[in-house]
């Protein structure tokens, strides 16, 4: 009985050594949580810029009917949202699943007339899932620091109204290749934290957002 109970103890011990070593980082002892989510909202991804900038650049092979000289374009636009998991194999690499939507539209009128007469509006919606990894260069307790890159696909719809917003002129869906670079990214927080990501893709060349490690 004696050498059965020092064995059950020599066991547990084991299994909590074994917990402390999954637990908390060598270096900087912090929680080390396997599980994040999180919601975040970009400015500027790289879908948006090419309508904005498409007169000169069409990689995606969008509508973008170039301007006469006299008309004018105004937008609006929701910024990617997006909302991610991730799954962290060390304190200090993780792999991530990013879902994400965004928008733009455009109204094209006459400086002539001044007003919406003979002028059309064209709308663009952008489904995306990207997957890839990130290191964290720097892990302190309510501070982290960190790089990342994605790739993935996208679904984009583009359509076409006459001017009064009602009839579709033109209509079609594509799949592209997505992505996302952030050379620059930092974290504030222990579980529950808020970060922002400095990169170029299509969650934006700014991301701010909450997330939640558990």
């Amino acid at each position: 009985m004696k050498k059965c109970t020092i064995s059950l103890f020599f066991v547990f011990g084991f299994i909590i050594h074994l917990n402390a070593k999954v637990k908390y980082t060598k270096l900087d002892s912090i929680p080390f949580r396997t599980h994040e989510i999180s919601i975040s909202y970009g400015f500027a991804s790289f879908e948006q810029l090419v309508i904005v900038f498409g007169n000169t650049i069409n990689p995606l092979n969008l509508f973008l009917l170039p301007l006469q000289s006299n008309q004018e374009k105004k937008y609006k636009l929701i910024a990617p949202a997006s909302i991610s998991y991730k799954y962290y194999l060390k304190p200090k690499v993780a792999f991530t699943a990013k879902g994400f939507y965004s928008n733009i539209k455009y109204n094209v009128h006459n400086l002539d007339s001044g007003q919406y007469i003979n002028d059309y509006t064209e709308k663009y919606h952008f489904y995306g899932l990207l997957f890839g990894t990130e290191y964290h260069y720097l892990n302190k307790k309510y501070v982290q620091l960190y790089v990342g890159a994605d790739v993935g696909f996208s679904l984009i719809q583009q359509r076409k109204y006459d001017y009064i917003n009602e009839q579709i002129k033109k209509y079609k869906t594509d799949g592209f290749f997505a992505f996302q670079a952030n050379v620059f990214c930092i974290r504030f927080g222990n579980k529950l934290g808020g970060f922002a990501e400095i990169g170029f893709g299509s969650l934006g060349i700014l991301n701010l957002g909450l997330n939640y490690k558990f």
